[in-house]
C-alpha cells in the first residue's frame, strides 16, 4: 500500500506484509534464533550499539497445560527498550511489519495473529511510522484435537521477525519454542498479561462493547480515486443516567490506521475532532497497473482511554497509567464498492469463505 497522507506532509510507499501460518521451517534469511523466553541473539551485523538488545522475544501460553479440545491462547511477547520501536502490520509512511510465523502440532489448529491496536510515531524527516513501542503481545488461539495422549509434550514453535528502530534500524529475529504437556485439567497462566493486551484489541465497529457508533460513505468509482469518510459518534454518558455517575472516558490522540494491499494508495487523510465526534476522511484508489485485491478495506481507528479528570466531572485523570494501558480502538471496514456491483461468489467460494477461521 502507498500511503501519502495530506495531514502528515509526507510521501513514502509502505509495504504491508502479512502474517503468514507456516508449515516447520527455518526462519527467514539473517533472523537468529533463541530458546523460550531467553533474549534475541542476532548475527553480529545486526547487533546495535551497546549491550542491550533493543527487543525480547518470548513465547507464552494463556494456560498450564494442553487439556484435549480446550481453546487456549498462545502470544509471543516483545518487550523493546525505551526509545525503540517496531512495526504494525502496516508499517506506515516507512519501516518493516512484524512477522510471525506460528507451528502448532499435527491437529491442532491456530487462528491468525490478533494485533493490538497501534500508536503513530514520527520517524524523523516527516516520515510517519505505526507499531508499537515498550512492549507488544500478539496473541492467537489454538484449538487442540479432542484426543491425545496424556502425559505427552505439545510443542510449538514461532518464528518472529522485527525491525527496530531508534535514530537507525536494526533487524532482528527469534525461534522461539514453548512446550506444554496434555492433562486432563490446567490452571491459568499469565492471566493479567494476556488479559490486558486483550483490552487493546480494535473493538469491531457494531459490536454491543464499541465505544462509539460508526457510519461509512464514499466509493471507488471504475476509474479513478474516491473520496471516502468515516464517523465515530463517541459514547457518553447513558441517557438517565443519574448525576452522580461517573461521566464517559475521555478520548484523546486518535489516529487513522488503514490495513490495505500493496495494490492500493491512500492518501488526502484528514481528521477532525469535534464534540464527540471524529470524522476521517481520505482518498483511495488502485495504484496504476495494479488490480483491486479486496472489496473492502480493513482500518483501525486507534485512540487514548482515560478516565474522566476533574475538569470533566470526574475524580481521577489517569495519572499512573501507560500509553500502553490507555491504548484502545474500533476496527471498521470500508466498503470500497457498492455492494450491488460486487461479483458473486459461487458455491465453492461461498464453502471457503464459511469455513475460514479468519472470517
Amino acid at each position: 500500500m502507498r500511503m501519502v497522507l495530506d495531514r502528515w506532509s509526507g510521501i513514502a510507499s509502505a509495504a504491508l506484509v502479512a502474517v503468514v501460518f507456516a508449515a516447520p521451517g527455518t526462519c527467514r534469511a539473517g533472523a537468529a534464533t533463541q530458546p523460550a523466553e531467553a533474549s534475541a541473539n542476532p548475527a553480529p551485523w545486526m547487533a546495535p550499539r551497546g549491550d542491550a538488545e533493543p527487543v525480547v522475544a518470548r513465547l507464552l501460553a494463556d494456560t498450564s497445560a494442553v487439556v484435549p479440545g480446550r481453546p487456549f491462547r498462545v502470544g509471543v511477547l516483545l518487550k523493546i527498550q525505551p526509545g525503540w520501536h517496531v512495526y504494525w502490520k502496516n508499517p506506515g509512511q516507512a519501516g518493516l511489519a512484524t512477522e510471525v510465523r506460528l507451528t502448532a502440532p499435527r491437529g491442532f489448529s491456530t487462528g491468525p495473529i490478533e494485533w493490538p491496536t497501534p500508536v503513530r510515531f514520527d520517524q524523523g524527516g516527516q516520515v510517519i511510522g505505526f507499531g508499537y513501542t515498550d512492549a507488544v503481545l500478539l496473541m492467537a488461539t489454538v484449538r487442540p484435537p479432542q484426543q491425545l495422549d496424556p502425559g505427552s509434550t505439545a510443542t510449538f514453535v514461532a518464528d518472529v521477525s522485527w525491525l527496530a528502530c531508534l535514530d537507525r534500524c536494526v533487524p532482528g529475529g527469534a525461534r522461539l519454542e514453548l512446550k506444554l504437556d496434555v492433562n486432563p485439567s490446567a490452571s491459568s497462566a499469565n492471566a493479567e498479561l494476556f488479559q490486558s493486551w486483550a483490552g487493546r484489541l480494535p473493538k469491531p465497529a457494531g459490536s454491543a462493547d464499541a465505544p462509539a457508533t460508526v457510519s461509512i460513505s464514499g466509493s471507488l468509482p471504475p476509474d479513478g480515486d474516491g473520496r471516502f469518510a468515516i464517523v465515530l459518534n463517541w459514547r457518553g454518558r447513558a441517557a438517565g443516567a443519574a448525576d452522580s455517575a461517573p461521566p464517559a472516558p475521555v478520548v484523546t490522540n486518535v489516529d487513522f490506521f488503514p490495513a490495505a494491499g500493496d495494490e492500493m494508495n491512500i492518501d488526502a487523510v484528514e481528521m477532525t475532532n469535534r464534540d464527540g465526534r471524529t470524522t476521517v476522511s481520505f482518498r483511495a484508489g488502485v495504484l496504476p497497473g495494479q488490480k483491486r485485491a479486496a472489496d473492502t478495506l480493513e482500518a483501525v481507528i486507534g485512540y487514548d482511554l482515560r478516565p474522566a479528570g476533574p475538569a470533566d466531572g470526574g475524580k481521577a485523570d489517569g495519572a499512573g497509567e501507560s500509553d500502553i494501558d490507555r491504548r484502545r480502538g474500533v476496527r471498521v471496514v470500508v466498503p470500497l464498492v457498492p455492494e450491488r456491483d460486487r461479483p458473486v461468489a459461487g458455491p465453492d467460494q461461498a464453502r471457503d469463505q464459511s469455513t475460514d477461521p479468519k472470517t
